[in-house]
């Protein structure tokens, strides 16, 4: 599927952060809110609005494994967004 180059995302970062609360279950949490903007002749007119948020279960409480869970929710996030594209675009 293409899409036309009048279409713009306005991705914003909500949340990052990683939970070490229960240190047996540390967990990474990333939230978004992905904009699908379009411009034409009138201006600007929102297609698609959306939150995503993933909370991924760490390996450890280290920076590194915060790293990898926050990878993994990302791309979840990117994948539900790539999904949610594919239903609306014009």
């Amino acid at each position: 599927m293409a899409l036309a180059a009048d279409l713009v995302v306005q991705p914003r970062l909500d949340a990052l952060y990683a939970d070490y609360r229960d240190e047996a279950k540390p967990q990474a949490v990333v939230a978004m809110t992905m904009v699908l903007v379009a411009r034409d002749a009138s201006g600007l007119r929102e297609v698609l609005g959306r939150s995503y948020r993933r909370e991924v279960a760490m390996a450890a409480v280290s920076p590194e494994a915060a790293v990898r869970a926050w990878s993994t929710g990302l791309a979840g996030i990117f994948s539900a967004f790539t999904a949610d594209l594919r239903q609306t675009a014009p």
